[in-house]
């Protein structure tokens, strides 16, 4: 399967994984904690996509557009650049090689805990700033997913977004009827001689849900 197909410029991949893996730079093997990830460079529109990890221009080959986390993984949409590297890049992705993954972060060293039995610590809190192809990962999980299997990631993220997005809208519309009626409440009880004024709030708020029901 292409895991790249040629319409699109973009691809999704899975850039870190929870499981245990050995760090080449001395920090032995770390398990990252999903929940604890922090994704606000990523989420940026700034945060690069990489040739090898190469902080520099020339090793710039695009750009991350989102990130999220779903289960024991942590997801991207990526898209290339038109720059010779990242056409060459996208070339052998298109061809079936040089679909590994790899992610640079940032944490403290508070945050790492040991885990029971193993020689691994578990990291808390960890911050990714790039995510970059390579040719050999550290975690064998992290790939360029197939176009099928990326494009059921991003519809699952997608779907969820919308879940969260209706709530936020619903919870917000909530408090402010909730609001309206805790303030209308008590001069609408005494214009209308009415002594209970946690019913008229009661009724208020009940009116307000009714209408943005409609």
């Amino acid at each position: 399967m292409v895991p790249h197909p040629d319409a699109t410029r973009d691809a999704v991949v899975v850039f870190a994984a929870s499981d245990p893996v050995e760090h080449r730079n001395g920090e032995g093997c770390i398990a990252l904690d999903m929940a604890g990830c922090d994704l606000t460079l990523l989420n940026s529109g700034r945060a690069p996509l990489l040739r090898d990890h190469l902080r520099q221009h020339n090793g710039v080959i695009g750009g991350v557009v989102r990130a999220w986390t779903e289960g024991g993984q942590a997801f991207a949409l990526v898209r290339f650049g038109r720059t010779p590297a990242a056409e060459n890049a996208l070339t052998l992705i298109r061809d079936g090689f040089g679909q590994n993954i790899s992610s640079a972060f940032t944490y403290d060293a508070d945050d790492l805990m040991p885990i029971d039995g193993t020689g691994a610590r578990l990291c808390r809190r960890w911050r990714p700033f790039e995510i970059s192809l390579v040719a050999v990962p550290a975690s064998w999980r992290a790939m360029v997913l197939p176009a099928l299997d990326g494009a059921e990631a991003l519809a699952r993220h997608q779907a969820s977004a919308d879940a969260a997005n209706a709530y936020r809208r619903f919870a917000h519309a909530r408090a402010v009827a909730s609001d309206f009626a805790a303030h209308a409440a008590p001069g609408v009880a005494e214009r209308l001689a009415l002594p209970d004024v946690p019913a008229v709030r009661a009724a208020l708020a009940a009116e307000a849900e009714s209408y943005r029901n409609e």
